[in-house]
């Protein structure tokens, strides 16, 4: 778990771009000083578990690499990869084997309390790397909800069902306000893909698929129902549906995450070293940023925020004026004009502001 945070104001200063023979940025640092709120656990999106299937030392237990969580079974024949067989190919990583479709074998992890923030947030989103190496009638994983139908179904995707259609199904199956499709032909075979799977407080409810936006029902979503801590890594409780192939990087957020983080996911970007957004709930942000920031000249710093107030939601990764921005994980943010025409052609000694 994150050291926690002191709650403080957030401070925007309006970027100020002065050209000096080395074309640095005069004023490079944006403050972004936050408060933590989700139940002062200490992390933006709130990341509820994550297991990287790294540790092989037990060959019966795949570790929780966050501390937010319990460490996951190895059940049946699911055992650990051999070295370098993980989502980046390097030495030291390896990933969950699940060997063949339906032989029996998952990664459970056991019932508590570690994902009840997601469901008092009404919003959870899924994480998780695979490479599939058949296909068949399977889950890639299964979040249990004691009182949804259809053997518990709380948050569980099918990638794929055996006739290749991608199913996403929250509190229970499978009405419109629960279940989302994409058709045939996303999944490669021996390859590595990533997916999130994702449902906000509002009903919005989306599948990513390597960085990109693949389906979105943009309202009407139905709530989460109560979770017991029950996952299913790789198949349907107990032992059935399971996956063929490797699962890598399997995470759990109680929030939904944003463009900019999903694409940091899929670039292989461990969940622990995501970036975070800033979290201002309780605080008066509204005033702090018009008063600190030009919103004519930044408005794509309104956006990146994800607490429950609607001030600041998300971030553009590119600045009005076509600079990088993005979100580092302390919560500042790295402004990168390089290469940019505009600033380029400026003297030593110009100023302008983006």
């Amino acid at each position: 778990m994150l050291p926690s945070r002191t709650p403080s104001s957030r401070v925007f200063p309006i970027l100020r771009l002065e050209d000096a023979p080395t074309r640095k940025l005069a004023a490079a640092a944006l403050g972004c000083l936050f408060a933590f709120a989700l139940g002062g656990r200490g992390l933006a999106n709130d990341l509820l578990g994550y297991w990287d299937f790294n540790d092989n030392s037990n060959p019966a237990v795949a570790l929780e690499a966050s501390g937010n969580s319990p460490d996951a079974a190895l059940v049946g024949p699911a055992a650990f990869s051999a070295d370098g067989d993980g989502l980046s190919g390097l030495a030291g990583d390896r990933s969950l084997d699940l060997g063949a479709v339906n032989n029996g074998a998952v990664a459970a992890v056991p019932a508590g309390a570690h994902l009840d923030p997601a469901f008092a947030n009404n919003a959870m989103a899924v994480s998780v790397w695979q490479y599939n190496t058949g296909i068949g009638n399977t889950s890639s994983f299964w979040v249990h909800s004691p009182t949804a139908g259809a053997n518990a179904r709380g948050f569980q995707a099918h990638i794929p069902w055996g006739n290749g259609t991608i199913y996403f199904d929250h509190s229970g199956c499978c009405a419109a306000g629960q279940r989302r499709t994409i058709p045939p032909g996303a999944i490669t075979l021996n390859a590595w893909q990533h997916f999130v799977f994702q449902k906000d407080a509002s009903g919005r409810k989306q599948i990513w698929i390597n960085g990109v936006l693949a389906d979105e029902q943009a309202a009407g979503a139905i709530a989460l129902l109560p979770f017991d801590g029950q996952i299913t890594i790789g198949g349907e409780p107990p032992t059935t549906n399971s996956f063929g192939g490797r699962i890598d990087d399997f995470a759990l957020f109680s929030d939904t995450l944003n463009p900019s983080q999903i694409a940091a996911l899929a670039s292989g970007i461990a969940p622990t070293a995501l970036p975070l957004a800033c979290d201002d709930t309780g605080v008066a942000s509204t005033a702090v940023i018009s008063s600190s920031v030009d919103p004519g000249a930044t408005p794509s710093l309104l956006a990146n925020d994800l607490a429950s107030d609607p001030s600041v939601r998300a971030y553009d990764p590119t600045s009005a004026g076509g600079a990088t921005v993005f979100v580092n994980k302390d919560g500042s943010f790295t402004y990168d004009p390089t290469g940019v025409p505009a600033y380029v052609a400026l003297l030593a000694g110009d100023t302008t502001t983006d």
